[in-house]
């Protein structure tokens, strides 16, 4: 059970990092190209574009040490951020990926979890 546990955190975590990544090229190229420039407050503009890179290059970066470090940390605490940062960005996301978010951090936590109880065992 160690061993699926392993594998299990491992194959979500990659996936989470295959769409962090996609997320963070497409946002730092919006940043780059100057699209914040289009909105009525630009700078309000550049910072949800800001906070979108972030929040993406936090997923980003802890899925990769998910897979990194996953025999000697929990990352329990990781899922419930990432559940909680997906809760409260489904509140303003308005393009319907707020849901698949929710998603993804849910089966992330739980995954978390399976591997926190198999690697106290």
């Amino acid at each position: 059970m160690k061993k699926l546990s392993n594998v299990l955190l491992i194959i979500f975590s990659l996936i989470i990092a295959l769409v962090s990544l996609v997320f963070v090229v497409i946002e730092g190229r919006l940043i780059l190209s100057f699209d914040w420039t289009l909105h009525e407050h630009e700078f309000l503009g550049f910072l949800q574009y800001l906070a979108r890179l972030g929040i993406a290059a936090l997923c980003l970066a802890t899925s990769i040490s998910s897979v990194v470090y996953h025999n000697r940390k929990s990352f329990v605490f990781e899922g419930i951020v990432f559940l909680v940062t997906a809760l409260v960005l489904s509140i303003f996301a308005t393009n319907g990926f707020g849901l698949y978010f929710t998603i993804a951090a849910v089966v992330y936590l739980s995954v978390a979890v399976f591997h926190y109880f198999m690697r106290e065992k």
